[in-house]
């Protein structure tokens, strides 16, 4: 039996890049909005190899610039290209909670279950919960797919018993044999 229960949303300021939703960084970091310093390949160099090679250079990118070209390549399907804009931001900021969810559904979709597990566990307990419910079933789902139905079981139990939107589809996977 399905338990329902009032939720209390997270209201937050959200920003969309390519249909996809992001806690405004204000709402994260206030008036300081991190710069998040590129670490990819200057065009002056042909390789990575040949600009470690050279002085170290970054560049301060915007915030929704940087998610931009990341959700630009996860909306692209290239899951690949979006985590390693996602873990460039990571690497900076590691409790920043649209990195974490976005990280975590590129892992899911590029196989990566047992790394989707642990981005989705820490963005489910986030002190921001904009994205609870979406990593929690994420979450449940990576883990059924890493080590399978079993494990994955209680996972299940816990979102159908609390309700909420996906309270339903979890349901329907404890009931299935």
């Amino acid at each position: 039996m399905v338990r329902t229960s009032s939720i209390a949303l997270d209201s937050r300021q959200l920003v969309f890049l390519h249909n996809l939703k992001l806690v405004d960084p204000n709402e994260l970091y206030g008036d300081h909005v991190p710069h998040i310093n590129d670490l990819g390949v200057s065009a002056r160099f042909a390789s990575p190899e040949d600009q470690a090679a050279a002085e170290p250079e970054t560049r301060p990118v915007q915030y929704l610039d940087q998610f931009d070209v990341a959700l630009a390549a996860f909306s692209r399907n290239d899951h690949k290209r979006a985590l390693t804009e996602l873990r460039t931001v990571l690497a900076q900021y590691p409790d920043d909670i649209n990195a974490l969810f976005y990280a975590g559904l590129s892992c899911y979709n590029l196989g990566l279950y047992k790394k989707a597990e642990r981005y989705f566990a820490r963005a489910s307990i986030h002190p921001v919960g904009t994205f609870d419910q979406e990593a929690r079933w994420y979450q449940a789902l990576s883990t059924e797919r890493s080590e399978g139905a079993p494990a994955a079981r209680p996972l299940f139990l816990a979102i159908a018993g609390g309700g909420g939107f996906y309270a339903a589809q979890a349901f329907g996977k404890v009931q299935s044999p």
